[in-house]
């Protein structure tokens, strides 16, 4: 499955300001690249755990990780590009259930 922070919009009461803190300054790209990119490993998901790793829709799963949004509506999980709605949220945990309107079958 992947998991990514959700683009605030709709009724999210997301905004444009800092996801959390981190400190020292953006990465710079090393010159003479022509193409690149950067990211801050401070504001990037990290997934330690999935349990259950198996499942009918409908089963409620924990993901246990890092840098994840307290608030539910800006996290997505995807389980075989399918959602799983999140029923809770805190910076290292999110509950969520496998929608069992968008999938037939298991889980992968």
């Amino acid at each position: 499955g992947n998991r990514r922070r959700r683009s605030t919009g709709g009724s999210c009461p997301g905004g444009t300001g800092p996801l959390s803190t981190c400190s020292g300054s953006t990465p710079a790209v090393p010159g003479g690249a022509v193409y690149g990119f950067t990211y801050r490993s401070c504001l990037t998901a990290v997934v330690s755990s999935v349990s259950p790793n198996t499942g009918p829709a409908g089963t409620i799963m924990t993901i246990d990780g890092a840098h994840f949004s307290p608030v539910a509506c800006e996290n997505e999980v995807l389980i075989g590009g399918y959602p799983c709605d999140i029923q809770s949220a805190s910076s290292t945990s999110l509950t969520c259930r496998v929608n069992p309107s968008t999938s037939s079958g298991n889980m992968p």
